[in-house]
């Protein structure tokens, strides 16, 4: 509460501000960061079990001090009990002498009564208000020793503490030393007031028989002769709401951290006692933890950004390949259209009577026609390479269907050179004139082959001079314009 105090106070002027409410403890504090929004609160470790739903709906974010276990007793009662206790008619005990002047708390033993044992079960006790942390340790505690109080009024700390002066006899809390209503208690009537001490084997049964994580300790540093004053450790937990950035987690540790100093005047006993909030670094711990946590949220980060950028760039590849796909697609029905329509080969077979296909023999007129066909499919082929290459080098088609395109190009090149000699030859075997010029023209313009080439224009009926470059052949060895002035 103290703690929440302060913090109220020290970021009012901050950038964010903190509001301080109070609750009856650990339990309650968990149900309130579950139910709101951006909360903080704090607990004992050993609040929620590893088994409790509630842990995974809650932030740890770091221990802030050790709360012990604070016994205090009336030692005044404690001897009147004693004195008592032979006059008593139920259950006449008989106690051991140093049970008063050392008082322990101890686990059950059958074979020896235990003063302050039935002191606390018969007494007016306060083991803290239902849900604290303090009414769940003192419970187990007094289970292992097999104490079960027959008064236990459940206050809250300070009402218990202002009724310890009246008719109270035993007050249990958990919470950070030292506490400075109990100093004053005990520094006020040292002989009537004082810290119940705990066997400190009773720490590790009880770890053992309910899973805890509780800790040996004393009041050393906390109390007068409290170095001799054995108890029961539990560390307090800062913790907050799922929903609340670490970053806001850092900045209300700095602020406690800051906060702590200016606390001496309220809380500070004296300058020889430990403050419970300089016990651990809580500030640097968490440090620690919120850059490990923004490294693995950077890391994480990265790793999105990659496979974005690598689904990014699978997405485009596909994009691409899939332009290339239609490219390619294209261009192979260019080819197909240049080998339908400028390669006749249909009209080298025709059925006859018996319905066989024969060979067509042509006249010289005919094969002009076809030979200018050839010369048109293969001028066209050019092209469509030359339109190859400019999508290939513009990123418009992938290097596989490049090749794949390339190599079909080559074999179709290669039959319409291959038709056109043939062609040729058979245009001079029928009588045909064909110039030396116009065989070069074909040659140069890569319609033909070099050893075609060179075949040709050893061919007997080859003119060496007659028509000019560039010319078509047209049918009967006339030109073009001489047809056109018929």
């Amino acid at each position: 509460m103290e703690v929440g105090r302060a913090l109220e106070n020290e970021t009012k002027n901050r950038w964010v501000h903190f509001q301080n409410k109070e609750t009856s403890g650990g339990e309650s504090n968990v149900n309130n960061v579950i139910s709101n929004a951006r909360a903080f609160g704090l607990m004992q470790a050993d609040t929620l079990g590893r088994n409790d739903f509630r842990f995974e709906r809650i932030k740890r974010l770091t221990p802030l001090y050790l709360e012990r276990l604070h016994i205090i007793y009336d030692h005044q009662a404690l001897r009147e009990f004693f004195n008592n206790a032979p006059k008593r008619e139920v259950e006449p005990r008989t106690y051991r002498k140093e049970e008063l002047d050392r008082p322990i708390l101890r686990e059950f033993d059958p074979n020896q009564p235990s003063l302050i044992a039935d002191f606390i079960m018969r007494g007016k006790v306060s083991t803290g208000p239902a849900g604290s942390g303090s009414k769940k340790i003192s419970g187990l505690l007094l289970d292992i020793c097999q104490i079960r109080p027959t008064n236990d009024q459940g206050l809250l700390f300070r009402r218990a503490m202002r009724e310890l002066d009246d008719d109270m006899d035993v007050v249990f809390t958990i919470a950070g030393a030292p506490l400075r209503i109990i100093d004053d208690a005990i520094q006020r009537e040292s002989k009537r007031f004082k810290l119940l001490p705990i066997d400190p084997n009773i720490v590790a049964k009880l770890n053992k028989e309910y899973s805890l994580g509780l800790v040996r300790t004393t009041f050393a540093d906390k109390y007068p002769e409290g170095q001799k004053t054995t108890t029961i450790g539990s560390w307090a937990f800062l913790i907050s709401s799922i929903d609340v950035p670490s970053n806001v987690s850092l900045r209300l540790l700095d602020a406690l951290n800051d906060v702590k100093h200016k606390m001496g005047p309220w809380y500070q006993i004296g300058q020889d006692r430990q403050y419970q909030l300089d016990e651990f670094d809580f500030y640097n711990s968490y440090l620690q933890q919120h850059r490990r946590e923004t490294y693995v949220l950077f890391h994480n980060m990265m790793i999105f950004l990659g496979s974005v950028a690598l689904s990014a760039t699978a997405i485009l590849a596909f994009l691409s390949w899939m332009v290339s796909e239609y490219k390619r697609v294209n261009f192979f029905r260019d080819l197909t259209s240049v080998y339908d329509d400028h390669l006749p080969s249909n009209i080298n077979l025709a059925p006859n009577k018996s319905g066989l296909q024969h060979p067509i023999i042509h006249d010289r007129a005919k094969q002009e026609i076809i030979i200018n066909k050839i010369v048109d499919g293969t001028k066209r082929l050019l092209e469509i390479r030359e339109e190859m290459r400019s999508a290939y080098s513009q990123g418009k088609i992938v290097l596989s269907h490049y090749e794949h395109l390339d190599v079909a190009t080559s074999k179709l090149r290669g039959i319409c050179q291959d038709n056109l000699a043939v062609r040729l030859a058979e245009y001079l075997e029928k009588g045909g004139k064909l110039t030396a010029d116009r065989i070069r023209v074909y040659r140069t313009a890569g319609y033909l082959k070099e050893a075609d080439y060179d075949r040709l224009v050893s061919h007997r009926r080859v003119t060496p001079k007659g028509k000019s470059k560039g010319e078509r052949v047209t049918p009967k060895g006339k030109s073009k314009g001489e047809r056109e002035n018929e």
